[in-house]
């Protein structure tokens, strides 16, 4: 109930009943003018009194509405914003570039953890680990040069966050590289054995790759949520 329908209810309500009291006057004669004039007095003040509650409870229920509105408007504007609106064609071909990028530094991973494992094993014979470590250098630097290739060839169509997360996984698997190729540093003066010994840090700086990958995995992964095909 509006306080326009709140005015009129009390309005006619009291004008019948002063009508009514009018009449008495009339039959009833001075005496009884005085009483209707307290009553009307006493009326006037209950119907303030009336509308003011009224307008309370009123003005309780629009501070709720507008509270309610501006909370859902706000919900609204957060969805908004964390959306980004693509064409299918445009999604089609980030999604392609994403996915060979992921395939080709997971190769990358995979390569590295081969010639610096976490956790690794030796062959007894000597030449077989000899050619087994030469090969695996080998294909580490294949799938290293392919992953920083596809990179390039693909930097301005990927956020610029995702591109340097990927440049820090190709710096440190350089690093690797490097680590393994000491054991052909003429200018090293110590026993082969020695020389193919990796540090602890190298060590763990294989597994520092796995989880950079991982974490660039999970930024890709909430930005192609966040898209809608429009």
């Amino acid at each position: 109930m509006d306080m326009s329908t709140v005015n009129t209810v009390i309005t006619v309500s009291w004008d019948s009943i002063l009508k009514l009291m009018g009449s008495l006057v009339i039959s009833l004669g001075g005496g009884a003018a005085i009483t209707l004039f307290i009553f009307h007095f006493a009326a006037d003040r209950l119907a303030e009194r009336l509308k003011g509650k009224y307008q309370l409870e009123l003005d309780k229920r629009l501070e709720s509405y507008k509270a309610d509105i501006d909370q859902r408007l706000e919900s609204h504007k957060t969805e908004l914003g964390t959306k980004q609106y693509i064409t299918q064609k445009k999604f089609d071909f980030e999604f392609s570039v994403y996915q060979t990028l992921a395939q080709s530094f997971f190769e990358l991973d995979a390569a590295i953890n081969t010639i610096i494992p976490v956790v690794g094993y030796t062959l007894a014979d000597e030449d077989v680990q000899t050619k087994k470590e030469d090969e695996d250098y080998e294909n580490s630097v294949n799938k290293f040069r392919s992953a920083q290739n596809e990179l390039r060839k693909n930097a301005q169509f990927i956020q610029e966050d995702v591109y340097e997360k990927y440049l820090e996984v190709i710096k440190l698997s350089s690093m690797q590289l490097n680590a393994y190729r000491r054991r052909w540093n003429v200018g090293y003066l110590a026993p082969m054995a020695e020389k193919k010994k990796f540090t602890l840090e190298e060590f763990k700086r294989t597994g520092e790759i796995t989880k950079k990958l991982d974490e660039i995995n999970r930024v890709v992964r909430k930005y192609i949520d966040g898209l809608v095909i429009v």
